[in-house]
């Protein structure tokens, strides 16, 4: 009976996977009531990482930068051609529609 699809394995490996990404990153267990607490990370994290976000902000890596501006203006360039796209083809149909004879209007007679 194979009603899952041997899915087991799969989620073996994906165990797998997840223990070696949290064994390869890096830590800072201090102050934590553990029998082995991991240490490695804390200057790095405590240190290194303060000075690197204190200098790239005041080299003006991130002066003028809006991290939604992107977005939105990619929002409003869609909208607006959305419109005009729909205004285009409301325009073509009315076109259309005044150019069309209608041939059944002189009910049935022909002259």
């Amino acid at each position: 009976n194979n009603n899952n699809n041997n899915d087991g394995e799969e989620e073996v490996n994906l165990n797998e996977l997840c223990e070696e990404i949290y064994e390869q990153a890096g830590r800072c267990e201090q102050n934590l009531q553990i029998a082995y607490p991991d240490e490695s990370g804390c200057n790095y994290m405590h240190n290194v990482l303060p000075k690197l976000e204190k200098a790239s902000a005041s080299s003006g890596v991130y002066r003028g930068f809006r991290p939604g501006a992107a977005a939105r203006g990619f929002a409003v360039l869609f909208a607006m051609s959305t419109l005009a796209t729909g205004l285009y083809a409301f325009q073509l149909r009315q076109e259309r529609d005044v150019g069309r004879v209608d041939l059944s209007a002189r009910d049935g007679q022909i002259s």
